[in-house]
Order: structure tokens, then sequence, then C-alpha cells
């Protein structure tokens, strides 16, 4: 396979939902550990939510996670590294995490001001006290 300056686009086009293990199964690609070392980045930290109240729930920090899935280029069934470990195999398990301090995020200076600045729904609470009551009103209301 050959890509010119002239099929950039053909070449992102194949790129798309590829990825390093695509390629090197792919085109057959040989190495030594230390070549692959040299090469492949080291997978970053993943940021989430914290969605729990430390009120709430004292003793423990319960997060809010998108699960990443999706098709490789091969069809086969693709995954986030860190989302669907915690979706599949994450539940009810001791997780050892760490917590980052979010330098620009803190409560308006005005104890006055909306906490919410633009949001097309929001909810405050306990997510685990607010979701099932909000699915017991839909339920009710035949939604």
């Amino acid at each position: 396979m050959r890509w010119g300056s002239h099929n950039r686009c053909g070449f992102t086009k194949w790129l798309v939902n590829r990825n390093a293990l695509d390629i090197v199964q792919e085109f057959a690609v040989r190495a030594e550990p230390e070549q692959w070392q040299e090469v492949l980045v080291r997978l970053t930290p993943r940021n989430y939510s914290i969605s729990s109240s430390p009120v709430v729930s004292p003793h423990e920090v319960q997060l809010t996670v998108s699960v990443v899935r999706f098709r490789g280029a091969d069809g086969g069934r693709r995954g986030g590294v860190c989302s669907t470990f915690l979706a599949d195999r994450g539940r009810n398990r001791d997780i050892e995490v760490y917590v980052q301090k979010a330098a620009h995020f803190r409560p308006p200076a005005d104890p006055d001001a909306p906490m919410i600045a633009n949001a097309d729904y929001a909810v405050i609470g306990d997510l685990h006290e607010v979701v099932p009551a909000v699915v017991a009103a839909l339920k009710a209301r035949g939604g």
C-alpha cells in the first residue's frame, strides 16, 4: 500500500478505527521489545468526574464514566481501555484511583450566583436517589 501526498484523504479514511496493533497485524511488523518501547507512547491517565457527595457517601467516591465501545476496521468489537474495565469488571470492586485537583473548577465567588451556567438539563442531588425517582415518575406517567 502506498500513500503519496496526493492521496492523504484516502490514507485518513483508511486509518479510521485502526490503531497500532491493527497496523502491526496487517503488515506483519516484527521488532524487539526495546524497539517497540521507542515508538509506542505510554497510556495516558483517564480523568473522570466525581458524581458522589462526601455528605451522602463519606467513605466512597463514585465516578461518572461514559463507556467507549465501537467496531474496529476489521468489524471486531473494541472498547476503551479504562471505561470498559470499569463497566465490565470494576463493579463492586475496590479500584485504586487518584484525585487530581481541577485548578479551574470551583464554585462562583458570589454565593447567590447559579452553580450551573449552561445546561439543557441538570440534576442536583445524589444520583442514586434522583435517577430511581425520575424513572418511577416516568413509569407512572406511562413514559
